[in-house]
């Protein structure tokens, strides 16, 4: 029994895609994040099909997009690049390598945490 590896490029930059978030076209092809984006906004532009959100690539009318930098982007694109990670991600984050969270570290943490309030309330409570 063989087992046959394919592997998937971007057509536009070349990049090796297996195992990597990516689109592919009507055509089959495959495209990395990046360049699918790109080409999606150029052809947007090239279209006439209004505004173009620069990082979606979206067409909306000009009173959707707001100047973020030195791009146009739209609500929702603003949204996504102003958002911050999240208390779980943050305190987890403190105790991972970079990789996956260990959850056992961040629990602890927080019984630590909860402990030491408590001792706080206690210790003001008795004087």
């Amino acid at each position: 029994m063989t087992e046959t590896s394919t592997t998937k490029a971007c057509v536009a930059c070349g990049k090796n895609l297996n195992g990597q978030k990516r689109m592919k076209d009507s055509q089959g092809q495959y495209w990395c994040m990046e360049c699918g984006t790109e080409d999606k906004r150029k052809k947007l532009m090239s279209s006439g099909g209004g505004n173009a959100c620069a990082a979606c690539g979206q067409s909306f009318p000009a009173h959707q997009l707001s100047k973020f930098g030195k791009e146009q982007l739209c609500g929702g694109c603003i949204r996504n690049r102003t958002k911050g990670p999240g208390l779980k991600q943050t305190l987890a984050g403190l105790f991972s390598g970079g990789g996956q969270a260990d959850t056992g570290k961040l629990y602890k943490l927080i019984a630590i945490m909860i402990i030491m309030i408590l001792l706080t309330i206690w210790r003001f409570a008795t004087l």
